[in-house]
């Protein structure tokens, strides 16, 4: 079975583990930004500047890897929206050649190379 790396914004942190989920449930390999980076995101604010670029760093080059590791990608992105690191780790996939699916449409990307996910749930028979 493929592996699915997920990429969203931290704001959609319920909406992926849904994802996730269902996704395990019929049998993905799914990489997401963890959890407890999500804590560490959260508390951002609370260190010092020097700190803070330092950590984002960090996070960005950790889930980087996730997507480079993976075979498809699946942009969450409710309401159109894609911030700036989602948008650096769509790029870094599409430099891979690797699969990607967009949950919904995004002025943003206006790229043919990224699939509607309806196409993913029938290319691979699934019901959600």
């Amino acid at each position: 079975m493929k592996s699915i790396c997920i990429c969203c914004s931290m704001k959609f942190l319920k909406e992926m583990k849904k994802l996730v989920k269902k996704l395990r449930e019929h049998g993905f390999s799914v990489k997401h930004p963890s959890y407890k980076d999500y804590h560490v995101y959260l508390l951002n604010d609370k260190y010092p500047e020097d700190k803070r670029h330092l950590i984002k760093k960090v996070l960005i080059e950790r889930h980087i890897k996730k997507v480079e590791k993976s075979d498809i990608i699946i942009v969450l992105n409710n309401n159109g929206y894609i911030g700036i690191n989602t948008a650096i780790e769509i790029g870094v996939a599409m430099s891979q050649n690797k699969e990607i699916f967009i949950t919904n449409k995004s002025d943003a990307l206006e790229l043919s190379s990224i699939k509607r996910i309806d196409l993913f749930y029938r290319e691979y028979k699934l019901e959600f």
